[in-house]
């Protein structure tokens, strides 16, 4: 299936989850930071023994993780852009990506769904949401300080998580089957990382060639979660509030979500059956983004509060250093 020609100035506009809103980001804006930055070990090198596709010959991946391990923006992407015009180019690179990223980090955490909006779709050329995987070391604890060397071009949306309860997820067909299968809702505010640096175009294929730009998340804390019908409603109609201390607010409901969260669920279980992934008991669903993506800068505090869910108002927060 191929992409639509279809690419934008990275500093113009951008739709990893549902869209993207860029202010001004110098570092030189007064802000209180965390007391202590997050030290992220360095990722081992990948062998040249690791099993990964051929994609035609052309290898975005290895200069492209070679660049994410230095947090460095990554200067192939004109290349990537004239190459990888089609959804099954672009999965190659990703399944290349994703072989060499297991072979450093470990097996998956878990799995993630980016752009989630028919708006966001349509701007990037992609026919419906994309989907990639979470590995060790991205999830960060509540309130977690990170350092602004720990990636290229960092951002920072209004996220949401669900865990996996059973491995039997996947012979789920609607969103009540799915929510017998999940165990914890947990509020999430990840932080992406677009690698591409100011001034250069950016396409879907790119972001599905990234894996969909993972970097690191923070997670607050978990609520067990029940299939009943008050708990399934209150996810559709849930809101999220993210807040920093720029005066950016980012808002959004369950609704924002594909029309419910758990119908991004649904549609990650059909994206796994078609790539061979398999969902375990104990992985991590990031269900999409509620509103714009916000690039990030030194200093910037952010915090979430998700209302209307069974047992009260929850929140998650962490600072940028």
């Amino acid at each position: 299936m191929g992409f639509a020609a279809k690419s934008r100035n990275l500093f113009a506009v951008i739709g990893i989850g549902l869209g993207v809103s860029l202010g001004a980001c110098s570092d030189e804006e007064e802000a209180q930071p965390a007391d202590q930055a997050t030290e992220l070990p360095e990722p081992p090198a990948a062998s040249a023994s690791v099993d990964m596709p051929d994609c035609d010959g052309y290898d975005f991946a290895t200069p492209f993780l070679q660049a994410y391990n230095s947090a460095q923006p990554y200067s192939g992407s004109p290349e990537g852009l004239e190459i990888m015009t089609t959804l099954e180019a672009a999965e190659c690179q990703q399944d290349r990506l994703i072989a060499m990223l297991t072979e450093q980090r470990g097996p998956r955490i878990g799995f993630k769904v980016g752009l989630a909006s028919k708006a966001a779709q349509d701007q990037f050329g992609v026919p419906a949401p994309i989907v990639g995987q979470l590995f060790d070391g991205m999830m960060l604890a509540n309130g977690a300080a990170i350092s602004m060397a720990a990636g290229a071009v960092m951002a920072y949306e209004l996220d949401l998580l669900v865990r996996v309860g059973s491995d039997d997820i996947s012979t789920a067909t609607t969103i009540n089957e799915v929510a017998e299968y999940i165990e914890e809702v947990i509020p999430y505010i990840e932080v992406p990382d677009l690698m591409i640096p100011p001034g250069a175009a950016f396409s879907g294929a790119l972001v599905v060639a990234m894996n969909v730009a993972p970097r690191l998340g923070v997670i607050g804390d978990p609520i067990p979660f029940t299939a009943t019908p008050e708990w399934i409603d209150a996810l559709g109609s849930m809101k999220a509030t993210m807040i920093d201390n720029r005066g950016v607010t980012v808002e959004g409901t369950g609704a924002d979500l594909g029309g419910h969260p758990l119908n991004m669920a649904l549609f990650l279980i059909g994206e796994a059956e078609r790539r061979g992934w398999e969902i375990k008991k104990g992985d991590l669903i990031s269900l999409g983004s509620f509103g714009n993506l916000q690039i990030t800068q030194r200093g910037v505090q952010v915090r979430a509060l998700y209302e209307g869910l069974p047992g009260g108002p929850v929140e998650v927060g962490l600072g940028f250093e």
